[in-house]
């Protein structure tokens, strides 16, 4: 088989193109540089001295929708990789570009339509986690774990399978990459598609987040409340700017609320107040609200509040609570603890913490090893509830605080 992988003279890429040769498959490598470089060269070169041969390299900018589709001319599958690691020795706008413009849902299915002509019965078009800052090439930092994800993503039946890395949901529509995107629509094609997908909502792949929903099996919830107190001043430019990413209820709550949708179920309705800053309020850049209250109603009748600060600029004094209350049972839930009623009902064994872009990558790898998507706990189609519930959000809290209802509200989009 000939598979084209994009980003192929990075870290994973080079243990991913490593591998493929070991599977007898033939490669081309789409990328800005030919070999790579930093403090892995030396290695890459040493691994690139036991191939078979140098894969055909094209120099690609993964963002150039035709540049890609050329380097795709002639190749089995797809592989894709390709990422700015960092913002470290790139601006934020060139991350954001490239990390997020190459993987969207519409690039993908067309990549995947583009592909048409093969058995729909060979083909398959997985979604795995990503963050704009934090692209895949950095869930997986040490050697030994690059050689097991190589191993993963080629698997012994790659025919034809096309591996993409998106984007958690569709970030806000008014980020530029985004102004077009139909996320219903979105859905519909990859239902279609058959396509197993997964977006990055971590929380859900806590073990503590399993021990929550064992719980709630035998409690009758009531209410529900998300208090998260950051302190501290904004690393990014983008994510300091309301007209960017939505603002923090969007780039950074999105996470606890789906995560009560992971306990509760679907939202249904929602109504926000935004204390606003004023525009010479400061530091630059930031230009958020101060404060965004939140309430939720679930469509089982829960109701939820949540309340997210940016007031502690200068001070080290964050807090974050989510709590769920039932008939007789305060459930105080954090990564590494689970407290009912003042008792620790579980806790993470010493050692034994995990980062949740670990649980949940490796969710996704079982998920495709077994074929089975329901191993995933976070599909694209249901996620798009909680991206909903934070968009509802903003637009109740520019409106008044009128009520939204999330139905009316994501048909809309």
């Amino acid at each position: 088989m000939r598979v084209l992988v994009t980003g192929g003279s990075g870290n994973v890429g080079h243990h991913v193109i490593d591998e493929l040769y070991r599977r007898g498959h033939s490669v081309v490598n789409a990328d800005v540089v030919r070999t790579g470089a930093g403090a892995r060269a030396a290695a890459f070169a040493g691994m690139r001295q036991s191939w078979p041969a140098n894969p055909q390299f094209f120099e690609v900018d993964v963002t150039d929708y035709g540049q890609v589709i050329s380097a795709m001319d002639g190749c089995d599958a797809v592989i894709a990789l390709a990422a700015r690691p960092s913002n470290a020795n790139y601006t934020e706008e060139d991350v954001l570009r490239t990390n997020v413009t190459w993987r969207n849902i519409r690039c993908a299915l067309t990549i995947y339509r583009r592909c048409s002509t093969l058995p729909m019965s060979t083909k398959r078009l997985i979604v795995s986690p990503f963050h704009p800052n934090r692209p895949m090439v950095l869930f997986w930092k040490e050697t030994s774990n690059s050689q097991r994800v190589a191993s993963s993503i080629s698997t012994d039946r790659p025919e034809r399978s096309y591996y993409l890395m998106l984007p958690r949901c569709i970030p806000p529509p008014s980020v530029p990459p985004y102004a077009n995107a139909r996320p219903c629509k979105h859905t519909t094609a990859i239902d279609t598609a058959g396509v197993v997908s997964q977006v990055g909502f971590m929380s859900r792949y806590y073990p503590s987040s399993e021990k929550v929903v064992e719980l709630l099996e035998k409690r009758q919830p009531r209410h529900a409340q998300i208090l998260k107190f950051y302190s501290g001043k904004h690393i990014r430019y983008w994510t300091s700017r309301y007209e960017l990413c939505g603002g923090s209820f969007v780039e950074n709550t999105i996470h606890t609320v789906d995560l009560l949708r992971y306990f509760l179920g679907d939202i249904d309705k929602v109504s926000a107040f935004y204390f606003e800053r004023g525009s010479d309020d400061g530091p630059e850049p930031i230009n958020m609200p101060y404060v965004y209250g939140v309430n939720y109603r679930f469509a089982s009748g829960v109701v939820g509040n949540a309340t997210t600060s940016r007031v502690l600029t200068n001070v080290k004094a964050s807090r974050g609570e989510v709590l769920i209350i039932s008939d007789d049972s305060l459930i105080e839930w954090s990564t590494d603890e689970v407290v009912e009623n003042g008792e620790s009902v579980w806790k993470a064994a010493d050692g034994a913490r995990r980062s949740a872009f670990a649980y949940q990558a490796k969710a996704f790898i079982y998920a495709v090893r077994a074929e089975d998507p329901t191993l995933v706990r976070s599909p694209y189609g249901p996620s798009l509830n909680s991206l909903a519930a934070v968009l509802g959000a903003n637009a109740s809290a520019e409106d008044g605080g009128n009520v939204i209802d999330l139905q009316d509200f994501a048909s809309a989009r």
